[in-house]
């Protein structure tokens, strides 16, 4: 039986725990037949922690030493940096004994001042107000910010127990403007999500003001910006392809001209700074709403036939309830990642993750686009699951050719398939999924059905339970992420499961 006891409950032999500045370890004792020896096991949240037992050397974290004699011992945890963390402990016969322990870090203090206002300390990447900050010890870069001016580094040793100072102002910067950037060269400003929207940035390194126009193919300004003063380094502005009434432009290449100047009486490297850029508004680049058919672009039960129509990578997470014809409940957490390259491939992978023991899964899958003439689609999909290999979590392998007719807005997709299943035992199904979808930029809902042979290898017949599902999908505007909720049944000759759930991606 295994017991897990706070620290002065879990030992009755327990004598002193050493080194205050150490966190509290945690320690768990389990009883077996070690014929009287004791059995101890180490682990650290860090790695390569040197454990030191009765003051003698015996290896790193994680550690499992066996055939101990029962009584007193004296563990130290040690590690370069860090506080050495002593337990004294008693081991009992036929016990095995694991103490998880965590070292603290051996730091001093560092005091800033300055009288530049708006100052910040960067140690690696860290801010810190001015004041009193407290570091490991060693040896620090430290850097003094502040915008409008120029940065100071500071090498410093921290030593333990010695205070350690610093005591400067910053000059003024010259101003200065670059790094222009657009984050798209074509977009579609209908499009909902990241893809709606172009978005330029740039860098200054003290106050000024910017004046960002677009100009038509004629020369017209559609749209205009005014910005400043700048109290930051990063600077952006977004043109949603719209003009100043709201009202999206015709498709054409548009200009953006930004004009960026430093403040009155500011130094400056140049009187001027300008940038000019052309993008391409285009709205046949449709973006809408997406599911997810396993780790693939599609309905929940049927693949996309059509091509994704741009250069994306996403994550989703979601979560899912599930109760199949005959089965328990069980609950489910999956993660996604894929890649798609515009008009040709998808790739995805992705886990499952059970609360019940044996539902998880590990799955992934590839698509390639093989004819997009409208309103007509084609794909080659292949898509493998690899999981507890029974009826309820089967292992397969499965090729699909999905065939879809209509637009991005309103299409119906047929998905005939063969696969190789692990299911107590190797088998040969063939099966079909079907889907219809209507969407618009920001939200879509898809129906979506599948049907699936008994094993070919015994005889052909159909599998008594099919399978039906619904999603609402949702892409919000200027934000990468869409969302999907989604709900069915599995309906069995006398029997009814069902299954629901949420996920959340983001996009880029």
């Amino acid at each position: 039986m295994r017991t897990t006891l706070a620290l002065v409950l879990a030992l009755s032999a327990l004598a002193a725990w050493a080194g205050t500045s150490s966190p509290m370890p945690e320690i768990v004792v389990e009883a077996v037949d070690l014929g009287g020896a004791s059995a101890l096991s180490i682990r650290s949240d860090l790695r390569g922690v040197e454990v030191w037992m009765d003051y003698v050397r015996r290896g790193t974290t994680p550690l499992d030493i066996g055939g101990l004699s029962p009584g007193g011992r004296t563990i130290t945890l040690r590690k370069d940096g860090y506080h050495d963390n002593v337990i004294h402990i008693t081991l009992a016969p036929d016990t095995r004994t694991t103490i998880t322990a965590g070292l603290a870090l051996v730091t001093g203090y560092l005091q800033v001042r300055t009288a530049t206002p708006g100052a910040f300390v960067d140690v690696a990447g860290a801010e810190y107000a001015q004041g009193v900050i407290e570091l490991p010890v060693g040896l620090h870069r430290v850097t003094l910010r502040s915008f409008g001016y120029v940065d100071r580094e500071f090498d410093v040793f921290i030593v333990e127990g010695v205070p350690a100072s610093i005591e400067a102002d910053l000059e003024p910067a010259p101003f200065d403007a670059g790094e222009f950037k657009l984050s798209a060269t074509t977009f579609n400003p209908r499009n909902s999500g990241m893809q709606g929207s172009v978005r330029l940035s740039f860098r200054v390194t003290a106050p000024g003001a910017a004046s960002i126009a677009v100009r038509a193919p004629d020369g017209t300004v559609v749209a205009r910006f005014e910005m400043g003063p700048f109290d930051r380094w990063e600077q952006s502005a977004v043109w949603g392809g719209r003009t100043e009434g709201g009202v999206p432009v015709p498709d054409g290449r548009y200009r953006i001209v930004a004009r960026v100047l430093p403040l009155p009486n500011r130094e400056r490297l140049r009187e001027e700074y300008g940038f000019e850029a052309d993008v391409l508004v285009d709205s046949s680049v449709v973006i809408v709403p997406r599911g997810l058919f396993g780790a693939l672009p599609g309905a929940l039960l049927a693949p996309d036939a059509f091509p994704t129509p741009d250069d994306r990578i996403a994550l989703s997470m979601g979560g899912a309830a599930r109760a199949p014809a005959g089965g328990q409940t069980m609950a489910l957490a999956t993660i996604c990642a894929g890649l798609s390259l515009a008009g040709a491939l998808d790739l995805g992978l992705g886990v499952d993750a059970g609360i019940v023991e044996g539902t998880g899964a590990l799955f992934g899958g590839a698509r390639l686009a093989v004819v997009d003439r409208a309103p007509l689609a084609l794909a080659v999909a292949l898509e493998g699951r690899l999981g507890a290999s029974d009826a309820s979590n089967p292992s397969f392998a499965r090729l699909s050719l999905p065939l879809g007719i209509g637009t991005p807005f309103a299409n119906v997709i047929l998905s005939p398939d063969i696969a190789l299943y692990w299911e107590d035992g190797l088998g040969l199904r063939a099966g079909a999924g079907a889907s219809a979808t209507l969407t618009g930029y920001l939200f879509g809902a898809a129906l979506s059905v599948r049907v699936r042979t008994t094993d070919l290898l015994s005889g052909l017949g159909f599998d008594p339970v099919w399978t039906a599902a619904a999603e609402l999908r949702f892409l919000p505007p200027g934000l990468p992420l869409s969302l999907r909720a989604f709900g069915g049944i599995e309906a069995g000759a006398a029997t009814v499961g069902w299954f629901a759930g949420a996920v959340l991606a983001g996009e880029l």
